[in-house]
């Protein structure tokens, strides 16, 4: 990769290899009685790089927001920490009735994105019930398909997804994804964090190893 940032303070990946095959997912959900299927086109690269931004103070805000060549993509609830920065997508993989029926403030913000607002399969319908218009079904099971089942974090998922993005627009005459960036992501192993990152990191280890 070229244009690197400071190494000690951000991860920053080169060109990936591809793994992808299909090119579209059909998402089957509840609504009332009768199933609704959904298609939709697998995502394609915005620009000719990608910046993952988490939550780690250190360095999130290090992310190169203002470069028009790069799109930026942000995770859960990402914007209280970065309220004022440019996002082009938003993922929310965890369960949103479980997680968020309960916080209006959040569902509110996911309303207002202007940009896709992946979220589970399982929860696309109910996102469409609360307003989120710009939701999509995150294609977990074309993810899956392609990768050994070692997912236990929302980073990985999407290091993943940018792997498979690159790989199929690449076969179909695009630029797919030049360079990516991971800042604010340290999995730190912090015996205050209670073993949750210590038990997330190796999952995105092995996915920056791929990419």
């Amino acid at each position: 990769a070229t244009d690197r940032a400071d190494e000690s303070e951000v991860e920053v990946l080169g060109d990936f290899g591809g793994f992808v095959e299909g090119e579209s997912e059909s998402v089957a959900t509840d609504a009332d009685v009768e199933v609704v299927e959904e298609t939709f086109t697998f995502p394609v690269p915005f620009q000719k790089k990608v910046a993952l931004v988490g939550f780690a103070t250190g360095h999130a805000h290090l992310a190169p927001f203002d470069d028009p060549n790069t799109e930026i993509w942000g995770i859960n609830q990402l914007w209280k920490i970065l309220p004022d920065r440019r996002f082009d997508r938003w993922f929310e993989l965890h369960d949103l009735d479980l997680f968020y029926r309960s916080n209006p403030e959040h569902v509110a913000f996911l309303k207002a994105f202007d940009g896709p607002v992946y979220v589970r399969s399982q929860d696309y319908q109910l996102a469409l019930e609360w307003g989120i218009e710009s939701a999509v079904p995150f294609p977990d099971e074309i993810v899956v398909a392609q990768f050994l089942p070692y997912f236990n974090n929302t980073i990985s998922w999407l290091v993943a997804l940018a792997i498979l993005m690159n790989d199929n627009h690449r076969n179909h005459g695009g630029h797919g994804f030049e360079w990516m960036g991971l800042y604010g992501i340290d999995m730190a192993q912090d015996h205050l964090l209670q073993a949750e990152y210590s038990q997330q990191r190796p999952s995105c280890e092995y996915f920056i190893g791929l990419a």
